[in-house]
């Protein structure tokens, strides 16, 4: 000001052209997309100059991700690996979501873009998941979830049979079995136990004692 008058400048908001607020900050009331202008007319007490403008047009905010997991944990090689979502936030107020994923089988890419998976890794193998979430207009941040390790798969034997089927007291008795499974190809293991009345009278695949007539034998 030529005069040196104090500065009395008046604010005005304005969003779309319509008139919002007034002073030097505004914090509420815009979206996505709204045209926001602040205009200001210099005043010194006696005149008021040429009012000077400035808009910009609301950005949109990215959605935000809190937490991403897996389930289940602890998981085995051939079960259902679900990558679990937590809570996704939006400043624009948007409330419906789109999501796109990736699972990491010790830290390398799998490319699934799948919110379940199965049979990608095998025992003792690190997992990883992780999501983007989208409100439409863009993407947020993509967010790892926890690692977890693989487990050993229990094997399983579909029969176990008794030779001779009618035995003596003076026969050798044979355990033999079948249908040994295990979803991690490890080799068979398997240990044998006999037992007469609930008390163990042997192990390993044949016994030749520990019995009389009568008696009933588990192996």
């Amino acid at each position: 000001d030529a005069d040196g008058d104090t500065e009395l400048s008046t604010y005005q908001w304005q969003i779309n052209g319509a008139i919002y607020g007034s002073g030097t900050t505004l914090t509420s009331g815009y979206q996505t997309g709204d045209i926001v202008s602040c205009l200001i007319t210099p005043f010194d007490g006696y005149d008021y100059g040429t009012q000077v403008v400035d808009s910009l047009v609301i950005d949109n905010s990215p959605p935000i991700l809190d937490a991403v997991s897996i389930n289940p944990n602890p998981a085995y090689a051939n079960d259902v690996l679900i990558c679990n979502l937590g809570s996704t936030t939006d400043a624009d107020g948007t409330t419906s979501f789109t999501y796109t994923y990736d699972w990491m089988v010790n830290g390398v890419s799998q490319t699934i873009n799948a919110n379940t998976t199965t049979g990608i890794a095998s025992k003792g193998d690190l997992v990883q998941c992780m999501a983007t979430p989208n409100d439409g207009t863009e993407n947020g941040t993509t967010v790892l979830s926890n690692s977890i390790t693989i487990s050993n798969s229990q094997p399983s034997i579909s029969t176990v049979s008794i030779s001779p089927s009618n035995p003596s007291i003076t026969d050798t008795l044979v355990c033999s079995w079948s249908g040994f499974s295990d979803d991690d190809n490890d080799s068979d293991q398997s240990t044998v136990a006999w037992s007469n009345g609930g008390i163990t009278i042997g192990t390993g695949s044949s016994i030749n004692s520990g019995f009389v007539a009568g008696d009933t034998v588990i192996c």
